[in-house]
């Protein structure tokens, strides 16, 4: 990829050639890590990208799982949203601080 989210260097000894590379994104909205050949072009990604939660970097990638197709449900609002919720319920038992 042209700006990949990292990178993966993939040894399997039953496979040649025995250390294959790989650039890694992340999918938007399950946050799964996803292996892409190094240099790839993000726009001809075959899964596509959710315009919602495309910033320019390359960040609105999504990956091949049907939900993350359906709707735009980001990882990290999804996330914020855990804690808050986990939160309320420390305040509600008295325990935040």
């Amino acid at each position: 990829m042209l700006k990949p989210h990292g990178y993966a260097q993939i040894t399997d000894p039953g496979v040649t050639p025995m250390l294959q590379e790989r650039d890694v994104f992340s999918c938007c909205h399950c946050s799964k890590k996803v292996h892409v050949k190094p240099l790839t072009d993000p726009a001809a990604w075959p899964n596509g990208r959710c315009l919602n939660c495309e910033d320019g970097h390359g960040r609105g990638l999504i990956c091949d799982k049907p939900e993350c197709h359906e709707r735009c449900s980001p990882f990290f609002k999804r996330l914020e949203q855990e804690e808050a919720l986990a939160y309320k319920r420390q305040v509600l038992r008295g325990l935040a601080l």
